[in-house]
């Protein structure tokens, strides 16, 4: 019994030993005939690629004779490879004439059908990266198909071909799909981005979609084309219930610089999260400059620090309009709102100028430098003021040394020993 148990693990042995050996050898195989066939892929797209090349800088009865011909070298993977070669600048004509000879020469039936039900995943994303680059009639409804398969991939890629369709219906369908997949926003923002600004009447009724995620989207996006006959839609959307919507209509508003809002923008200067305020204060720089500052200071000691610093740009941006508001705000007892007035002289380059109107002989010139001296020194931001110093004369230098010893005398033997 016990021989015979031991023939049996032996000749398991043998069985399975074989089997591993077939295996390598087919895996080998296998690998060497994929390599073949993909050299062999590769060569024929370099050729086809040649082809391309020499009937662009052919004549143009000569291309007329050619396309067919050429097309006829194309498989549907191939097409979708040179679909994306954008060094050849094909001129739009020709460009168009290709597509249209792909079209009749009945392949495209094969494409959509890959697209549709194809087995294996990666010929799908080809034929749909090739339906997005001729756009066929049947391209939008297979695409928006594609998006429902539970593949992320295959959504991923029906989204990139919607993005070259660039029409009003792919950017419908694209804003219908954010809806339901929120995490998709940011890569459908930056494609709808290329498409013309004709597709903002989309945006438009995007901006009043029930889906948060829409109305934030559709409001950046017509920011970014300008769109200003949708202003009143922007303006209440200041107050909707998503604070992302909130911050983003703001940003809107001040790209788009609307005058008249600037009402509603002042609103959410009061808003509960820190970065509606902040993108109310920065749109309230872009639409009001100077007169902006009334209304922007109070949020000078805010306690987020982006808020703070929407602030600061303010004045150092309308520096001279700021001025009496910072020989106020640089003795606040808050070290952060000293810091901020001392950041907006240093931003405006303004530090050489006090110390020049230090020196002066106009005594109410002096007066009001001498006042921002001593909040500046009082703040305990030094950087600017010693770079500043270094452009003055041995003598002015001197000068001021002892008009800031007299203020801070800590401050002044550092200056010294540091310039030594």
């Amino acid at each position: 019994m016990f021989n015979n148990l031991t023939e049996l693990i032996i000749k398991a042995d043998k069985i399975l030993f074989v089997a591993a050996v077939a295996l390598a050898l087919a895996t080998i195989i296998f690998a060497a005939a994929r390599e073949s066939v993909v050299r062999r892929r590769v060569l024929n797209l370099e050729k086809i690629k040649k082809n391309l090349q020499r009937m662009v800088r052919a004549d143009r009865e000569k291309i007329e004779e050619t396309i067919p011909v050429f097309v006829d070298e194309f498989s549907p993977q191939q097409f979708s490879l040179l679909s994306k070669e954008d060094y050849l600048k094909l001129s739009p004509g020709l460009e168009q004439e290709i597509k249209d000879n792909f079209i009749s020469s009945g392949k495209l039936e094969a494409v959509e059908q890959m697209a549709h039900k194809g087995r294996d995943k990666w010929d799908r994303v080809e034929a749909l990266i090739t339906l997005g680059y001729i756009n066929s009639p049947a391209t939008l409804g297979i695409l928006q198909r594609s998006l429902l398969d539970r593949d992320e991939d295959i959504n991923y890629f029906a989204l990139q071909a919607l993005g070259q369709l660039k029409s009003q219906e792919a950017a419908k369908v694209m804003l219908d799909f954010l809806a339901k997949n929120p995490h998709r926003g940011y890569g459908i923002a930056l494609l709808l981005e290329a498409f013309p600004a004709t597709i903002s009447a989309e945006l438009y009724e995007a901006a009043a979609s029930q889906y948060g995620v829409v109305r934030y989207w559709a409001v950046k996006l017509i920011g970014k084309f300008k769109a200003r006959d949708y202003l009143p839609r922007i303006e209440g959307l200041t107050a909707d219930s998503n604070s992302d919507v909130r911050a983003a209509a703001c940003e809107c508003l001040g790209l788009l610089e609307d005058k008249e809002a600037g009402a509603v923008i002042k609103t959410c200067l009061k808003d509960k999260l820190w970065f509606v305020r902040m993108h109310a204060v920065r749109a309230l720089d872009l639409i009001m400059g100077a007169t902006a500052l009334p209304d922007a200071l109070p949020l000078i000691d805010d306690p987020a620090a982006k808020v703070r610093e929407g602030v600061k740009n303010i004045l150092a941006r309308n520096i001279q309009q700021a001025l009496p508001y910072l020989e106020k705000y640089l003795f606040s007892h808050d070290q952060a709102v000293r810091r901020c007035c001392a950041e907006a002289l240093v931003d405006a380059g303004y530090i050489p100028v006090i110390l020049k109107d230090i020196l002066s002989e106009d005594p109410d010139v002096e007066q009001k430098a001498m006042r921002l001296l001593a909040g500046l020194v009082k703040s305990r931001i030094y950087f600017g003021l010693k770079r500043a110093l270094e452009d003055l004369s041995v003598e002015e230098k001197n000068r001021v040394l002892l008009i800031v010893a007299a203020m801070d005398q800590g401050l002044a033997e550092r200056i010294k020993q540091e310039n030594k």
